[in-house]
């Protein structure tokens, strides 16, 4: 293969930097998708919540828009450039997640609770494709397993 034809890849440090940033990301995300298990109850008394509705906000609040805005979202990173989309997202996803903490009331809390699962829906793709486009095929399981290990992490 000649030299003109090898992908150009950013410093090993610029690599690594970007599985450090993309790895507390990924703590903060399964972080605040989890946490309205860690604090239902006291959600629960302030804003006079049902179970029903605590149960909502656990669950398809949350994973509706995720999952059907994964694709779209796909389908974006691909075209718009990844860094871009990615960014967006975590900003999103940031912005919902706050006003999930301000939110007076439940259709409020519903529908922010809702943002954080779309703004999610682009991280974690963006997130293996930057990656991957950081490091050689031949070096990339170290950074994806690091990466990975947010989530643990983060749960």
């Amino acid at each position: 293969m000649s030299q003109e034809a090898q992908p150009k890849y950013p410093s090993p440090a610029m690599g690594w930097f970007t599985v450090a940033v993309l790895f507390v990301l990924y703590i903060l995300s399964l972080t605040d998708r989890y946490i309205i298990a860690l604090i239902g109850e006291p959600m629960k008394a302030d804003l006079g919540l049902s179970d029903f509705q605590l149960s909502l906000l656990q669950g398809p609040a949350f994973a509706l828009l995720y999952s059907l805005c994964a694709i779209p979202i796909g389908l974006a990173l691909d075209r718009y450039g990844r860094r871009i989309v990615l960014f967006l997202s975590v900003t999103f996803w940031s912005v919902a997640a706050t006003l999930c903490g301000l939110a007076p009331n439940y259709p409020i809390l519903a529908a922010t609770r809702a943002g954080v699962g779309l703004g999610e829906a682009g991280f974690t793709t963006g997130s293996y494709s930057v990656i991957g486009d950081s490091f050689p095929p031949e070096r990339i399981s170290l950074p994806m397993t690091l990466f990975v290990m947010g989530g643990v992490m983060g749960a």
